[in-house]
């Protein structure tokens, strides 16, 4: 009773006051404005040096494919080390390769097969980043704190990253790419900085990873053991990686929307833009106060039914605004300000149970799996509608993806999956503390 009480009087005022976890986040906050600017200036480097959409989209893929493919050998080799070094390592190799490709850019001597090497290269290293990072907050930050503690994070993140966006197509235009470059690389090394001043104890596991080969793979398989087996973090991979499946049709297929659901003009992608911003944006300060007054499950069950239904109401509400820009602007801005809060809801409460959930010594290695799954999971869902849109319209891909998430989060509410620790778990972990 006492637990709860505590946790019903904890807000954003009192994240402020977590000095070590406001480190994190202003290095984080540094972090997503280089990376807002170098999206910008990275995409306008590979058409400006290839001439090619078609090589813009190969280094989208390139760039995706570390997230899946070493994310989960990422998380057990930083697993027995001390998390705060990775995340520093990481930000300054990060900010000396972007400087090797700003002074490459410089010289003239930028190729396709260079941005493709420093595409893979920076993906490589930020692989070994997220696990470490996602396994340094519990170190600074107590469990009643995650909800509004990542929520805060989430939300500044994005409010940095618009105004990074903003700010890049000026920064190009007036200093040109290679400043914008070299922008982002001075970001990494005042991000790293920022961290090594972190405070935090930390002392390497029993298990030395880097004992040998044999070791690591043990590490590697445990891991994948401890989230195949605790069922609560397979079903948080599972749920996530359906939520990104059913966000797939709605991002990849917007240009397609405005035409054949809304029947109007590229002037309606702004709305969706603005609608999907705020939408995320205020599901994220929301959530945090959600959570304490709902348990998981429900809160998981009923945001994702809401974002189905919101999903199908869109298909089916159209046919009276079709062809009409006012009234479809004004349908594409609620149902989307809608999806993207029930969004928030989801993937906050997952995340935010995640961490509660695992165990400090597992959760680099079983983050990491996490992200790959979620990652691994939408290029796939864009090949399989790239397949379907050959037989099927949009509108129908919509309904289906709609459809889906009202069975599939409706189950997940009827059958109870697990989305809290066991009783023996939470036990347990009182005994130790």
């Amino acid at each position: 009773m006492s637990e709860n009480v505590t946790e019903k009087k904890i807000g954003y005022r009192d994240i402020l006051c977590q000095k070590e976890y406001m480190k994190i986040i202003v290095a984080n906050l540094i972090n997503r404005f280089g990376d807002s600017i170098d999206a910008i200036a990275f995409t306008w480097l590979v058409y400006a040096v290839t001439g090619s959409a078609a090589w813009t989209a190969v280094i989208f893929a390139l760039n995706q494919i570390p997230s899946v493919v070493l994310q989960p050998f990422a998380g057990a080799f930083v697993e027995g080390m001390r998390k705060k070094s990775v995340v520093v390592v990481s930000d300054f190799l990060r900010g000396g390769i972007v400087a090797g490709l700003a002074a490459l850019y410089l010289a003239d001597m930028v190729t396709p097969l260079v941005l493709a090497v420093f595409t893979l290269t920076i993906s490589s290293v930020e692989a070994f980043c997220m696990p470490a990072s996602t396994a340094l907050v519990p170190k600074i930050l107590d469990k009643e704190y995650y909800a509004f503690g990542t929520s805060l994070n989430s939300t500044a993140s994005r409010i940095t990253e618009l105004i990074g966006m903003g700010l890049a197509g000026v920064l190009i235009a007036a200093l040109g790419v290679g400043a914008a470059i070299l922008i982002d690389c001075a970001t990494f090394f005042i991000s790293g900085i920022i961290t090594m001043l972190v405070k935090v104890e930390e002392k390497r596991q029993k298990e030395d990873i880097n004992a040998g080969v044999k070791a690591y793979f043990g590490t590697l398989k445990d891991g994948f053991r401890y989230v195949k087996n605790k069922q609560a973090v397979m079903n948080f991979c599972i749920l996530a990686a359906f939520a990104n499946a059913t966000l797939v049709p709605l991002n990849s297929l917007q240009s397609a929307m405005t035409v054949e659901i809304f029947g109007v003009g590229s002037e309606l992608l702004s709305v969706f833009g603005v609608a999907s911003t705020v939408g995320l944006g205020i599901g994220t300060v929301v959530f945090p106060y959600l959570i304490q007054k709902f348990k998981p499950l429900p809160l998981v069950s009923v945001s994702g039914i809401f974002l189905g239904i919101v999903y199908v109401s869109m298909i089916l509400l159209s046919r009276f605004t079709y062809g009409d820009l006012l009234l479809s602007a004004m349908l594409c801005a609620v149902t989307v300000f809608g999806m993207g809060a029930s969004v928030s809801f989801v993937i906050g409460t997952l995340n935010v149970q995640f961490m509660k959930v695992v165990e400090e010594q597992y959760l680099a290695r079983a983050a990491s799996i996490f992200s790959a799954g979620a990652y691994a999971v939408m290029p796939v869902m864009s090949f399989l509608i790239s397949a379907l849109l050959l037989k099927v319209s949009v509108s129908v891909i919509f309904l289906i993806c709609g459809v889906l998430c009202v069975v599939v989060f409706a189950g997940a509410g009827i059958l109870r999956i697990r989305l809290e620790a066991e009783p023996e778990e939470i036990n347990s972990a009182a005994v130790e503390e």
